[in-house]
C-alpha cells in the first residue's frame, strides 16, 4: 500500500512521516482491500488536524481527528480507519459467505 502525505502550513519532518507511516501499517491486514491511501496533516494557529482517504473496492472511507499535539491526531486517525475499514471487511466477508 502506498500512503500518499500532503502537509499543509507546516514542514513535514522525517520524525512525523515515520511515525505515520509506522501507524498506518495496521492497514496492511487489508492491503488487497485498499487501493489508495491520502493522509493529510495540517496546522492551523493551534490545531492539530489529520485525515485519511481510503479508496476501497469503489469506496471512499475517511476519517480525521483534530488535536493539539500531531502524533495525537494522526495515531486518533489512524484508529478511527481502522475501525472503519474493520467493519467494511466484516460486512463484505458476511455477505459473500
Amino acid at each position: 500500500m502506498d500512503l500518499i502525505i500532503t502537509a499543509r502550513h507546516f514542514e513535514l519532518t522525517e520524525e512525523i512521516k515515520d511515525h505515520a507511516n509506522k501507524r498506518m501499517s495496521i492497514l496492511d491486514r487489508y492491503e488487497n482491500l485498499i487501493h489508495s491511501a491520502h493522509l493529510i496533516l495540517e496546522v492551523e494557529k493551534h490545531r492539530q488536524m489529520s485525515e485519511i482517504t481510503l479508496q476501497v473496492n469503489g469506496q471512499s472511507l475517511v476519517a480525521h481527528s483534530v488535536t493539539d499535539d500531531m502524533y495525537a491526531s494522526i495515531d486518533e486517525t489512524s484508529d478511527k480507519i481502522e475501525r472503519q475499514l474493520r467493519k467494511f471487511h466484516d460486512k463484505m466477508t458476511d455477505y459473500h459467505v
